[in-house]
């Protein structure tokens, strides 16, 4: 990949990303209707965010890791996603598709671009077959609630949307150790959900007004890679 290409091509993401931001009809104008997150914010949001995806370049770029030029992009706009996800997530329980949509297709097509270019134990096809049986499987709640005694099998749209921006890039840097790593991001993920159900429910006197607590998912779906990131830029593993 060109010095040029690289530049443009992640200019050109970061701009559809912030463009996400500002699109009628979006998270943004319902967060800023309910007044839980002003106009500002979501500017100073978008600053921070854009910081994060070109730091994101930057250590991945300077990093060890085989092929960095293709990984960069999906590890930047993780970081750009999971700060605006998780604001929206914790303020109005619902986060931006279109900049989910955006992510999970770049995380996708470069993980199978990435996993071809580099040297690995596991074979390229298994690598391939096992990033489209996942993102398949998060796909199903995204067109299709199917319920089951009337509640719905799977999870929510948002969060399918986050698990199909963590399993491509999860796939294609873990590999084999695909199976350990995310089992990792579950346990972190569900012990944050359990005690941050368990401190909210805490607050409240009533079954009925127990049962009404809802936890957002965001932080316990895309901070944990961060994990995998940290490690991959100080030259830990990988």
């Amino acid at each position: 990949m060109t010095n040029n290409f690289f530049i443009i091509s992640n200019v050109f993401i970061l701009i559809l990303l912030n463009i996400s931001n500002v699109l009628k009809g979006t998270t943004t104008q319902i967060a800023i209707k309910e007044k839980a997150i002003s106009k500002t914010s979501y500017i100073i949001l978008s600053i921070i965010s854009s910081a994060l995806y070109i730091l994101g370049l930057f250590l991945t770029m300077n990093s060890k890791i085989q092929k960095p030029d293709i990984l960069a992009p999906m590890i930047a706009t993780t970081m750009y996603v999971s700060l605006l996800a998780t604001v929206e997530d914790c303020k109005i329980f619902i986060t931006n598709r279109w900049r989910s949509r955006i992510c999970y297709l770049i995380n996708t097509i470069l993980s199978f671009i990435y996993v071809g270019k580099i040297k690995s134990n596991m074979p390229l096809f298994s690598m391939r077959l096992f990033i489209i049986f996942f993102v398949l499987i998060f796909l199903i709640p995204i067109l299709w609630d199917i319920k089951i005694f009337g509640k719905s099998v799977g999870p929510q749209p948002g969060d399918s949307r986050m698990f199909m921006i963590l399993f491509p890039i999860s796939m294609a840097i873990l590999q084999n150790k695909i199976l350990w790593g995310f089992l990792v991001w579950f346990i972190i993920m569900f012990s944050y959900h359990i005690i941050y159900m368990t401190i909210n429910k805490s607050k409240f006197n009533t079954k009925e007004e127990k049962d009404k607590v809802i936890v957002p998912l965001a932080p316990g779906i895309l901070l944990p890679p961060y994990i995998m990131f940290i490690l991959i830029w100080t030259g830990l593993i990988f």
